[in-house]
């Protein structure tokens, strides 16, 4: 393999590091439960950040319901965003479940794309997600290179949640360590 594509394909790979740590560092900035399963990447560039979110599938519609939506889906803005700022020729479809559940979520609160709020509402939720990545670049970095940097180990068994990768390896960090790097640049994540 040219050097070329080894170092493209590494980019490939190493950019799920920053997807999950954008997910994970804007669910800590939004209060965002992250648990103790952590944060997963294998080496198929696919990873999973295990946090409390909201899922779709409840159509109550409170001031909280929203909120937490809205959460959720900055947080999964959040990731792709990341990745993209660290390899902008990353294929856009690392983001379509991400993409999916934003919309899922979207429809929840306003029933129809058609809605002039819902259009607002994802630009509003979108440009926050951008913000918090601009603003929170280096813990971003720092969260992804970390992860990275750890030693290939045997895929855990997360139950029902392990049906994120296929592979048989993963690099991994728990939440009491992503706590403990966010805790160095005064960010308390919340557990769950």
């Amino acid at each position: 393999m040219n050097e070329t594509i080894k170092t493209f394909m590494e980019r490939v790979l190493k950019s799920a590091a920053y997807h999950e740590a954008g997910h994970t560092v804007a669910a800590a900035l939004l209060r965002m439960p992250l648990r103790e399963a952590g944060v997963h990447v294998d080496s198929n560039s696919c990873g999973v950040s295990l946090i409390c979110c909201r899922n779709p599938g409840d159509p109550r519609n409170t001031a909280k319901d929203i909120q937490e939506r809205e959460h959720t889906i900055s947080m999964l803005y959040a990731g792709y965003i990341a990745q993209n700022k660290f390899f902008p020729c990353c294929p856009s479809d690392r983001a379509l479940k991400d993409e999916t559940t934003a919309n899922a979520l979207l429809m929840e609160m306003f029933q129809s794309e058609n809605n002039p709020s819902w259009s607002a509402t994802e630009q509003r939720l979108r440009s926050a997600a951008r913000r918090m990545v601009e603003e929170r670049w280096n813990i971003i970095k720092e969260l992804a290179e970390t992860l990275w940097s750890k030693e290939p180990v045997s895929r855990l068994d997360l139950g029902p949640e392990s049906q994120w990768s296929t592979d048989s390896r993963e690099r991994y960090m728990t939440g009491t360590e992503v706590r403990k790097l966010l805790e160095q640049f005064q960010i308390t994540a919340q557990r769950a």
